[in-house]
């Protein structure tokens, strides 16, 4: 079992295989917290506006032999990403959140 999960909380966009009974109860049984995520919101998904970009980037136009070798280019940019720049990405996160809050949830064009 991980450390205390008390503290930490789990944001996922609104993916059918997020929504889903199954996933939902296993996240329950694992003990994360979760945060709720507006519908229609994917600029408030972490991984939909940073992190997947940022590897999609470095992936393209390369094609591998298989999943493994996939799997280990995927796991090789990863670790490639500086603590700062997930420092950056979550306060992004966070300034997203913040002005969703401000707008009451409504739509916004970005800045």
């Amino acid at each position: 079992m991980l450390a205390n999960l008390k503290n930490i909380y789990l944001h996922q966009d609104n993916a059918p295989a997020h929504t889903a009974s199954a996933t939902s109860l296993e996240l329950d049984v694992l003990g994360f917290n979760r945060i709720a995520h507006p519908p229609y919101s994917p600029d408030l998904a972490l991984m939909d506006f940073s992190v997947f970009p940022a590897i999609k980037s470095e992936l393209r136009g390369i094609r591998f032999e298989d999943l493994v070798e996939l799997r280990s280019r995927v796991m090789g940019i990863i670790a490639t990403f500086k603590s700062d720049w997930y420092r950056n990405v979550f306060a992004k996160w966070v300034t997203r959140h913040e002005k969703c809050v401000r707008c009451e949830g409504r739509y916004f064009e970005r800045e």
